[in-house]
């Protein structure tokens, strides 16, 4: 008999997915589990809080000699060992915070976004035929192709705030640069109004225990991060400002509450940039960071082309 099986695919990867009609992972445990006939729904990650669609695996898995993917590619090396053979059942977008309700595999519905943290999702087990129903009347009832752009919608009246701009604008010119601003006031006011026009829920210093879950609470002496993106799923994007300080207390901080973080994002710049990078490896949630450079921050609020740019690099 076929199970469904859940699996979060890397927004970048998708359409790799999606045309080669091929599906690979990284664990042989993993591969153990998903034989010829089960059915896998593939759940988008980076923001899209949608399934992209139903596969059903078409061949015995055969190990990888060379990268496939636009990940691995980018790192020169194969990270999903174990590939298959996939045929679509249906392709569209099944938003998970419009369906949650219905689900029967997702208990927490407050915290929905822990049953995709890991593959398979589900903590590791099949779905019912009841749940791969509703998924599947949900992609065939919203047919359109999933794509990165529209993603992450960007509330563009709110940018045109944001910017100071108008609607009747159809460019932007800039008549001479804007002077450098590197103030870390000015940095969290800007971040605080991006995390609002990406439709989120920004809060300024929020602690620890207000992204940790309530039966998880830090003890010990409160801590603070500089920005905090309620994505409104049970997760969170916190922004840390690294101008002054340690990246030590940094990347203790950031290592409080990885585990309920969508993603992660330091701004910084010169020598703490480096150090970031090179001290996020020794962690083992360093897939979430995303480093990004004050004048990315700014070139945000000057142009929604920096500001598409931005919001891609954070959840591609």
């Amino acid at each position: 008999m076929a199970r469904n099986w859940i699996f979060s695919v890397r927004p970048e990867n998708w359409d790799t997915v999606r045309s080669r009609q091929i599906f690979a992972v990284d664990r042989e445990s993993t591969k153990e589990k998903i034989r010829p006939s089960d059915r896998l729904l593939l759940y988008v990650s980076g923001g899209s809080y949608s399934f992209g669609g139903i596969f059903e695996v078409r061949s015995p898995w055969h190990e990888v000699k060379k990268p496939q993917f636009p990940d691995e590619e980018n790192q020169g090396r194969v990270l999903y060992r174990f590939a298959v053979e996939i045929k679509p059942e249906a392709i569209g977008v099944a938003d998970v915070r419009q369906i949650k309700g219905a689900l029967s595999f997702i208990e927490d519905k407050q915290h929905w976004s822990t049953y995709f943290q890991r593959n398979p999702g589900n903590h590791g087990k099949p779905i019912s035929d009841e749940d791969y129903n509703l998924i599947l009347q949900e992609l065939q009832r919203n047919p359109q192709e999933w794509s990165i752009e529209t993603a992450i919608p960007i509330d563009s009246k709110a940018w045109l705030s944001f910017s100071g701009r108008t609607e009747t604008a159809t460019t932007v010119a800039v008549t001479e640069p804007p002077a450098k601003r590197h103030e870390h006031p000015e940095i969290i006011n800007l971040l605080m109004t991006i995390g609002e026009v990406f439709g989120f829920k920004p809060q300024r210093e929020p602690s620890i225990n207000d992204i940790r879950p309530q039966n998880k609470v830090f003890a010990s002496k409160e801590k603070e991060l500089d920005v905090g993106w309620d994505l409104g799923i049970g997760a969170w994007v916190p922004v840390e400002v690294q101008v002054h300080g340690k990246v030590s207390d940094l990347m203790y901080r950031l290592n409080l509450v990885h585990q309920w973080s969508h993603r992660m994002i330091v701004v910084a710049e010169g020598r703490d940039y480096e150090e970031v990078r090179e001290a996020s490896k020794t962690f083992p949630f360093q897939d979430k960071i995303v480093l990004v450079k004050p004048d990315e921050v700014f070139k945000a609020s000057d142009s929604l082309e920096g500001l598409r740019d931005l919001r891609r690099k954070i959840f591609q």
